[in-house]
């Protein structure tokens, strides 16, 4: 595994002790755009809150366009 893959794996622990769900279960619902499959097991106002942003392209926008949102998109996919 390398280095990238390490990290990767390593957020994937912690959001799965943070949601209850198994890392693996988080990685393919990442992969596959499931995004209520990734927030499901969230407190219900943190999982509206997201729904919230997302439907908002306008918020969408501004989030993708967040330097540390950048950096961990760019860290996830490798460019």
């Amino acid at each position: 595994m390398n280095r990238k893959e390490q990290e990767i794996q390593s957020l994937l622990n912690s959001l799965s002790r943070k949601l209850g769900k198994n890392p693996e279960t988080l990685r393919q619902n990442a992969q596959n755009g499931n995004i209520d499959g990734l927030i499901d097991n969230m407190d219900k106002k943190q999982a509206e809150k997201i729904r919230s942003i997302l439907n908002d392209e306008k918020k969408t926008k501004q989030l993708l366009n967040n330097p540390e949102v950048k950096a961990l998109m760019k860290k996830l996919t490798g460019e």
